[in-house]
């Protein structure tokens, strides 16, 4: 075998050799915990999305450089900060220094996250953070190591833990939908089929890797506004509007709605059939107390 392999399978193995230890030496400190983080490396050992196991080996070799502060003053703190948020901005400050003061910070024991983190709630995390990632379209002209970096930790700093991803999903649970809500509540679903005279194209940014692109003139952007529903009603019923504006290529707003539809048909009868991501195909009830103001996009 000459040098030059000699020397490259020597790499390999001091390589391979330096992160088994890493992940060796982590178990040891977690002493008695070390069963948690077994758990945890054998639940996605064998995963079809094999991120997961990296993912928690990353995690686990560094949890000994992590820990948090538990006991009443850390619990005292967190309450001040939320107070804290009631007071004029201008007292802020002053108000969390005077009252941080007089407390004893003797009461506050060192935790380290090593000896402490439970295998369910690291599964939870790492499920999340994977799972939001693989969903991402732009994830793939990204290194691995922004996910490890930015995506993956459970924490920012040495607060107490928490399920904040759980937290901000029930919060914003649209930041996972499959539809984008404009500033006046516009609802356009992401997904094929669900809007005539548009197509699907990729999109890397795109929570589903696809975007609905309105045909080229179907939304100019024009706006006509109604102060009744029997004015909108008898512009849409005209002749020359239904000639030049079939059903299908302009949004109904109305202002006290919460969303805006697709008008889908205008019948005989003058109904105004509409179609909305919320609430699906309906027909427009006059009799609504929340239609106070009307505007047509086009």
């Amino acid at each position: 075998m000459s040098n030059s392999r000699l020397f490259i399978l020597c790499c390999l193995i001091l390589s391979l050799s330096s992160c088994n230890t890493r992940l060796d030496d982590a178990l040891m400190k977690a002493g008695d915990n070390r069963m948690e983080l077994e758990k945890v490396l054998e639940h996605f050992r064998h995963s079809s999305d094999e991120l997961k196991y990296e993912a928690a080996k990353f995690l686990i070799e560094n949890m000994p450089f992590h820990c948090t502060y538990e006991g009443t003053t850390t619990e005292t703190f967190d309450s001040l900060y939320l107070r804290a948020a009631m007071e004029p901005i201008d007292n802020r400050t002053l108000f969390f220094n005077q009252k941080s003061e007089a407390l004893d910070d003797g009461q506050t024991v060192l935790v380290s996250d090593i000896t402490n983190v439970t295998a369910d709630y690291l599964i939870t995390m790492i499920n999340y953070a994977c799972d939001v990632w693989q969903a991402t379209g732009w994830h793939e002209i990204y290194d691995k190591s922004i996910f490890f970096e930015y995506v993956l930790p459970y924490r920012l700093n040495n607060e107490l833990l928490s399920n904040w991803h759980k937290a901000i999903s029930e919060e914003y649970p649209l930041l996972k939908a499959d539809y984008m809500v404009s500033r006046r509540g516009v609802q356009i679903e992401a997904e094929k089929g669900i809007c005539d005279f548009c197509e699907v194209k990729d999109a890397i940014g795109a929570s589903q890797h696809e975007a609905v692109i309105l045909h080229s003139g179907i939304l100019s952007g024009q706006v006509l506004y109604f102060e009744s529903y029997t004015a909108m009603q008898e512009h849409l019923n005209a002749y020359a509007w239904k000639s030049a504006h079939p059903a299908g290529t302009y949004i109904i707003n109305s202002d006290g709605e919460q969303h805006a539809s697709i008008c889908t048909e205008i019948r005989e009868n003058g109904d105004i059939r509409i179609k909305s991501a919320q609430y699906g195909t309906s027909t427009m009830n006059p009799k609504n107390e929340n239609y106070k103001g009307f505007s047509i996009i086009f």
